[in-house]
């Protein structure tokens, strides 16, 4: 004969145990502190160059505390926790033999759902507020409640899926810090890399752990192109380095700002910035990037060619038939010479060896040169590149490390078309005008640098 289960009696019995306190053995003293860390959904920020703090219960429930009088027997039955707290090693008992515990990081509101639960096996969610199954949940690890914290997170995410999304900042500080939300974590991750704007169009991404972003970022699946992510990642750099200059201002920053901004980025986020003082003003480029203007510098297509051959197959772009338009030391230094050659050509890659450094630099213009406009041309494929022979063990191998890429940040200003000067990228603020590093070229501006 099969047993029956009168479960349903048995959970309303209990629940009178729990509602009259008859025979009770324990005190829980519930709430009465301020909570250091165990929700976040009500956060507030100080000023911008601080760490955000982040607040843990409803205003109105903060302060208070709460007495509970519950039975010591149930409570070790159903949680190992209480189980630990309430054992004879542990637990402490007043004159009157009553064991008294205090847990001022639960709200009152919040334990009583707990207790209903434990007492019970019930769990009502449907007229709870977000914020309160988020703190329960929290509550719930430490109570070491397994079913709870499982039940709680298929809960959140089966029916609360917009108000998920829309505090995802908030969601992520809280179960980050706990191993058991595993569940919401990854659903979490999953929900930001099929759709990141969400998160990073919000400046509440600012507030994000490090070790937060860092897990974001080691995903493969992240459905965000590799410059938008460095973008994002230089302003929540900037916003957790106290005292930095904006973004915006970082063609100004000086060799202390960028050692900041590294010790903030590493070595958690596994990226170098660093800066070196040796700038390459208009001059300079005028000189000795754009085309030597020297008439005694002769050099022929073998400084680049034989050497930097593979830099062809760097663009990904094999099917293209490449043909030689201009070189400086053939075809004559100027500009006119330049234009003369190139003009209504269409797409281009510029290669320039700099002279008296182991060092190409270049970019690729997809859209051509004209002399006839000053205007800036839009386009999201151009790039600009350094490659330094200098570290090479063999000098017809190209390696990774020695290659530096640098993408087109604001497209609309990705090229310039100036009858004046040669091959112009994101002019004014290049111009060719790059700012050379001891280890690496670093473009500022209209072009973004491209961290692997």
């Amino acid at each position: 004969m099969s047993s029956t289960k009168l479960f349903d009696r048995l959970s309303k019995d209990l629940l009178k145990i729990l509602e009259n306190s008859q025979n009770y053995d324990v005190i829980i003293k519930i709430g009465g502190e301020f909570p250091g860390s165990t929700s976040s959904y009500m956060f507030s920020k100080k000023n911008k160059n601080e760490e955000i703090s982040y607040d843990c219960f409803h205003e109105n429930d903060c302060c208070k505390m709460e007495e509970f009088y519950v039975h010591s027997l149930l409570l070790s039955a159903r949680s190992p926790y209480f189980r630990a707290a309430l054992s004879n090693e542990w637990a402490k008992k007043d004159e009157k033999g009553i064991i008294v515990l205090k847990k001022p990081n639960i709200s009152p509101k919040v334990f009583k759902v707990i207790l209903k639960y434990i007492y019970t096996g019930v769990i009502d969610f449907e007229n709870q507020e977000m914020s309160d199954i988020l703190e329960l949940l929290v509550a719930s690890d430490e109570l070491i409640l397994d079913e709870l914290i499982e039940y709680a997170q298929e809960y959140i995410i089966q029916n609360r899926p917009t108000w998920l999304q829309q505090n995802i900042v908030q969601v992520l500080h809280t179960i980050f810090r706990h191993e058991t939300c595993s569940k919401l974590q990854d659903y979490c991750m999953e929900i930001i890399s099929n759709d990141p704007k969400f998160l990073f169009e919000s400046e509440d991404y600012l507030s994000l752990d490090t070790h937060v972003l860092v897990s974001l970022l080691e995903r493969d699946d992240l459905e965000m192109d590799e410059i938008a992510v460095w973008d994002h990642l230089m302003r929540w750099g900037i916003a957790k380095t106290p005292s930095l200059p904006s973004c915006h201002e970082m063609e100004n920053w000086s060799k202390e700002h960028f050692k900041r901004l590294e010790e903030t980025l590493s070595p958690k986020i596994f990226m170098d910035i660093s800066y070196h003082k040796e700038c390459w003003i208009q001059k300079k480029s005028d000189e000795n990037l754009h085309y030597s203007n020297n008439g005694n510098n002769s050099s022929n297509n073998s400084n680049i060619s034989n050497k930097n051959n593979s830099l062809i197959n760097y663009t990904k772009r094999l099917e293209f038939n490449w043909k030689l338009l201009y070189r400086a030391s053939r075809d004559g230094y100027s500009s006119n010479d330049f234009h003369l050659k190139c003009d209504n050509r269409g797409a281009c890659v510029v290669v320039i060896k700099i002279r008296g450094h182991d060092q190409v630099i270049g970019g690729f213009n997809p859209v051509g040169w004209y002399t006839s406009r000053y205007e800036y041309y839009s386009t999201s494929e151009s790039f600009i590149f350094s490659i330094n022979f200098n570290n090479s063990h063999h000098q017809n191998v190209l390696n990774q490390e020695n290659i530096k890429l640098c993408r087109v940040k604001d497209a609309s200003r990705a090229i310039y078309q100036d009858p004046t000067r040669g091959p112009t990228f994101g002019y004014p603020d290049l111009k060719m005008i790059l700012i050379l590093f001891q280890d690496f070229m670093l473009m500022i501006m209209k072009y973004f640098r491209l961290i692997n």
